[in-house]
């Protein structure tokens, strides 16, 4: 998948699972922020942090909603649940 948009990857991998779940699942998933320390352990492979500030509209746009998003210095974590509406 080199030269895909890793934006538009992540989004349709979210919209995926939001299709997948059954009205009112949880999505819980968390993962380390992006650093130079982390750019540089995953150099020569792939390397597509999440920026958690855009998660919330991102994952409403997938149709999850109740989006909770938390940080720390290390990380974040979301738990999201899939909305009643039907989603494609």
């Amino acid at each position: 998948m080199t030269g895909d948009d890793p934006i538009a990857l992540q989004d349709k991998l979210f919209g995926e699972i939001a299709r997948v779940l059954r009205p009112g699942a949880a999505l819980v998933a968390s993962d380390s922020l992006a650093s130079a320390e982390l750019a540089a352990h995953h150099e020569g492979d792939t390397y597509n942090p999440v920026d958690p500030a855009s998660l919330p509209d991102r994952l409403a746009a997938a149709g999850f909603e109740r989006i909770d998003v938390r940080t720390n210095p290390f990380g974040w974590a979301v738990i999201a649940h899939r909305g009643f509406v039907n989603v494609t």
